[in-house]
């Protein structure tokens, strides 16, 4: 089950139009899964998630360049989501 999990979030292909809020629900479930199956992932892991996503769409290229300038350190989840989520109302 985590496969096919993994599979949908792989194959996941964000639109623009649609709220941000999208992107973090279906990482934040896949992680619930991977917890479940005693396979939880790290905040490197999950925000890598959420930046394959992201990049995809090919809309947000400044938002990741800025995100890429920030210290490893800042790079979590939470700080992920907030950046994010102020790139999707800018764009």
């Amino acid at each position: 089950m985590l496969e096919d999990r993994e599979q949908e979030l792989r194959n996941l292909t964000y639109n623009p139009r649609l709220p941000i809020d999208v992107i973090f629900n279906a990482i934040e479930d896949y992680i619930d899964f991977a917890e479940l199956a005693a396979q939880p992932m790290s905040q490197q892991q999950t925000v890598a998630k959420g930046y394959i996503v992201i990049n995809k769409t090919r809309r947000f290229k400044t938002a990741i360049t800025e995100w890429n300038r920030h210290p490893e350190a800042y790079k979590n989840w939470i700080n992920f989501k907030t950046h994010s989520s102020s790139a999707s109302r800018i764009s």
